[in-house]
């Protein structure tokens, strides 16, 4: 049976989302070095995040879905398995 396109995608989206969270790392590492107050946060989380993270946060999981896809445009599944990761961490 063939893949659907979420068996792919959200592999693929973890592996992704594995290598920005090394980045990022990398690049605190770098700004710590150098003495910057620069908030890498806020720089590069988008605007309705923190709105979604407060909902999960909250066990509002079914509205955090519907919030991240409204922002996002993410089907359903593909939406649920995001705030699943994200509820996971």
């Amino acid at each position: 049976m063939a893949e659907r396109p979420s068996e792919i995608v959200i592999p693929r989206l973890a592996e992704l989302e594995a290598r920005l969270d090394r980045l990022e790392a990398a690049v605190r590492h770098v700004l710590q070095h150098i003495g910057s107050d620069y908030d890498l946060d806020a720089a590069t989380e988008p605007e309705y995040m923190p709105h979604v993270r407060e909902l999960i946060r909250a066990g509002k999981a079914t509205q955090a879905i519907k919030v991240y896809q409204d922002h996002t445009g993410a089907g359903i599944k593909d939406a649920k398995a995001v705030i699943d990761e994200l509820a996971a961490r």
